[in-house]
């Protein structure tokens, strides 16, 4: 008895890709605050420079509804990003301590006045703060540098040690 064999007809789907459809994300800096009344803020310091510097601000119990201000203007957090007189760029975060009222200290690196500031209510969970895009800069010799994403993990409850965790990544 022979058998027949029978061949179903095979579909072979072929994707095209654009260069960068899955960019690859790499840390290259990371600021971790631990609930401490001796602990300021951390900063990391970059041989680019920023080409919008800004302000992001995590809001402890929600952002009001004009957008505009932290309900009960209670700041958990705020990420800084900026460039020094040195031409450098710096990334900075400071963090409440257990509960008391955030003050930026003088020498908190803050962006020029007028620069962009983008509330968020804080989660307890990592939350990606440049979006998408990232933030662009430049290279010492005028040359586009590195696209940066900053994402933040702020301790809600604050059950650690460790309140908040910043992780700078190029792309």
């Amino acid at each position: 008895m022979q058998r027949k064999i029978r061949l179903l007809p095979v579909f072979l789907a072929v994707f095209l890709l654009a260069p960068n459809a899955f960019s690859v994300v790499t840390p290259i800096g990371k600021i971790t605050l631990n609930q401490t009344r001796f602990e300021k803020f951390g900063s990391l310091f970059f041989s680019f420079v920023f080409v919008k510097p800004q302000l992001y601000v995590l809001c402890q119990v929600g952002v009001d509804p004009t957008g505009q201000r932290c309900v009960n203007d209670d700041v958990s957090d705020v990420i800084s990003v900026t460039n020094n007189d040195f031409n450098e760029g710096v990334v900075a975060m400071i963090s409440e301590v257990n509960g008391q009222h955030l003050n930026l200290p003088p020498d908190f690196p803050l962006p020029p006045p007028g620069s962009p500031v983008t509330l968020f209510k804080e989660t307890g969970m990592a939350q990606r703060l440049t979006g998408k895009a990232g933030l662009p800069t430049v290279n010492p010799d005028g040359t586009p540098g590195p696209v940066i994403r900053l994402t933040a993990v702020s301790d809600l409850e604050q059950q650690t040690a460790t309140s908040d965790v910043l992780t700078v990544s190029s792309q």
